[in-house]
């Protein structure tokens, strides 16, 4: 209950710190980090991204990212919630157009495949993701990230590790965190269930504006 707890103040601490971000500096701190992220080897050589939807003013835009990721012939896999189901799926998508004509999830307010769409390839069920970025409220530099509280993309990546026990084929993806310079924390409060992420990308404080 105490890490609980601990974890709810750190989100209600994040929201006011992210609330005071101003349009023109989520942009510029967005810009920064797709430069790191397409200068990275790990995602020149990624064939199978996931990536999650950006949400306005609460995250790193993510949508220039997934164009990136068309324009470089990569395959997209982006995240479907449903209300009824604790866990996620990814799902492909195929094009910039296929994004657009997505619809819009409710509660988040952010395009996701629709859930009566049964036809898309899941990456749980064709052999994994190279590399997945994954969202966050808070992060600290060595790999520890606080998510929304629903535990959608800890669920999903122990999923994979069972995966690959009974797969050989299947992958493990390497994991993205981006994030803020004003989401970086020294310490998160964190249970048996909390993943770590591979890597986290930042602007670094010495970034001019």
């Amino acid at each position: 209950m105490a890490i609980q707890q601990s974890k709810r103040l750190l989100r209600k601490e994040m929201a006011s710190r992210l609330g005071r971000l101003s349009a023109q500096e989520i942009d510029r701190q967005s810009k920064i980090i797709h430069k790191m992220l397409f200068q990275m080897s790990e995602f020149k050589q990624a064939k199978r991204i996931g990536l999650y939807l950006s949400m306005d003013g609460k995250e790193i835009d993510t949508l220039a990212i997934l164009s990136e990721c068309f324009e470089r012939g990569k395959q997209c896999f982006v995240p479907r919630y449903s209300s009824d189901n604790p866990n996620m799926q990814m799902l492909q998508i195929y094009s910039w157009h296929d994004y657009e004509q997505m619809p819009i999830e409710p509660k988040y307010r952010i395009k996701q495949p629709s859930l009566d769409d049964s036809t898309r390839s899941d990456a749980m069920n064709s052999g994994g993701l190279d590399l997945i970025v994954v969202p966050g409220v808070a992060f600290t530099c060595n790999g520890l990230r606080l998510g929304h509280g629903k535990g959608y993309y800890d669920r999903w990546l122990n999923q994979c590790r069972q995966r690959i026990s009974s797969d050989q084929n299947h992958r493990y993806p390497i994991t993205i965190g981006l994030s803020f310079v004003e989401q970086i924390v020294d310490q998160i409060p964190v249970n048996e269930f909390d993943i770590p992420i591979d890597r986290i990308l930042y602007p670094l404080d010495n970034v001019s504006h």
